[in-house]
């Protein structure tokens, strides 16, 4: 008999369709203020498509998290790429850079982009990080 009144649910990923990740560091610390840790990051992102074959539309690396758009071509991509960056990006660091406390990331939101329109805000969104 199950007595937690809060049950795992396991979730659905989709198919073929877009993804918008977002990722956030451990009570927002501020693990990705240098050229350098960012860059530790992009190879990881960069990876993705090279390793498994997945590409990414748009993402932002900011100081204290970060965002991916990308398109799940199977239902386990999405948990893929988060548990790709998430392991790959806590491992580096760690071994480059001091971490106080256990814990690295705070949970992760994955959000679906259902339609077109959804897709163009995202990346929208996602290019007004950007400066040159």
């Amino acid at each position: 008999m199950n007595l937690n009144p809060f049950p795992k649910t396991k979730i659905s990923w989709q198919a073929n369709c877009f993804y918008f990740l977002t990722i956030p560091t451990f009570i927002h610390m501020p693990y990705f203020q240098t050229d350098e840790q960012k860059s530790l990051v992009l190879k990881f992102i960069k990876q993705l498509k090279i390793k498994n074959g997945i590409g990414t539309k748009a993402f932002s690396i900011m100081i204290n998290h970060l965002h991916i758009l990308f398109h799940s071509k199977t239902k386990t991509d999405v948990t893929l790429v988060k548990n790709f960056i998430q392991g790959n990006v806590t491992r580096e660091y760690r071994s480059i850079y001091e971490v106080k406390g256990s814990d690295f990331w705070h949970p992760a939101k994955t959000l679906p982009i259902k339609n077109n329109h959804l897709l163009g805000l995202s990346i929208l969104k996602l290019s007004s990080f950007c400066w040159l």
